[in-house]
């Protein structure tokens, strides 16, 4: 399996963005879900990259 088919759709991407109400959000894409779609290594890799992704994620919301 070529991985470079599946790396742009790893759980890296992360919006941040301001509304209306003046709040800031932080979005991303729900990889597990997406992940169970794709099957495999493939996706055990975007699990395992989101699972780190949502560590950092708590480090820095703090």
């Amino acid at each position: 399996m070529n991985y470079r088919d599946v790396s742009p759709m790893l759980p890296c991407r992360i919006s941040v963005y301001e509304k209306a109400d003046g709040k800031t959000y932080v979005s991303r894409m729900n990889a597990p879900a997406f992940a169970g779609m794709i099957g495999g290594v493939a996706g055990e890799t975007i699990v395992k990259a989101f699972d780190e992704t949502e560590v950092m994620m708590k480090v820095i919301l703090k």
